[in-house]
């Protein structure tokens, strides 16, 4: 128990370091949206069809929409989603131990998606702040700096963030 807590802790200081890092950056650019990534709490994973089809309806080919599901029970993950990753996929100071995590991490993403709306779910803040992505949008219920574009919404509200993002994304001339 007391060393899940200092690993936590840990990975807390690397996302408040890669936050403060991020936040000296200005990595806004005027190109369109080409691909997406996605990190979504597995509590909404029955939103990643419509999500996927919004972004089709954007104009985004679903190949290039990426999704990463954040798990609570490890053992299940697995079998239920390709592409997932668990709090204890992050090692000390948030070494990444986990293949799939690794690669999605490493991608590009034109627009990362934050699909979670628990702030105390460390493991999809820390993913999120270790994404290469040009634009971030998510909900106003965790930390404002994770995203570019914040959207007061729950995420049961998915016609709300549809519709929000698209009118933010038609603004930035991202579409």
């Amino acid at each position: 128990m007391f060393f899940k807590s200092l690993k936590q802790r840990s990975a807390q200081k690397v996302l408040e370091s890669n936050l403060a890092r991020r936040a000296g950056e200005n990595q806004f650019d005027k190109n369109p949206i080409k691909n997406v990534g996605c990190i979504i709490d597995e509590k909404h994973a029955s939103r990643i069809e419509p999500l996927k089809r919004y972004f089709s309806d954007l104009g985004i080919h679903p190949n290039n929409v990426h999704f990463l599901i954040h798990t609570e029970v490890r053992d299940m993950a697995g079998e239920m989603y390709s592409v997932h990753f668990h709090r204890e996929d992050f090692g000390w100071k948030g070494k990444v131990n986990n293949e799939s995590l690794r690669e999605f991490l490493s991608k590009p993403h034109h627009l990362l998606v934050n699909y979670y709306a628990d702030d105390g779910i460390w493991a999809s803040k820390l993913a999120s702040s270790m994404c290469k992505n040009d634009l971030s949008a998510g909900f106003a219920s965790i930390d404002e700096r994770m995203n570019d574009i914040v959207i007061d919404c729950r995420p049961e509200d998915q016609a709300v963030f549809q519709e929000e993002l698209k009118k933010y994304l038609k603004v930035l001339k991202k579409l």
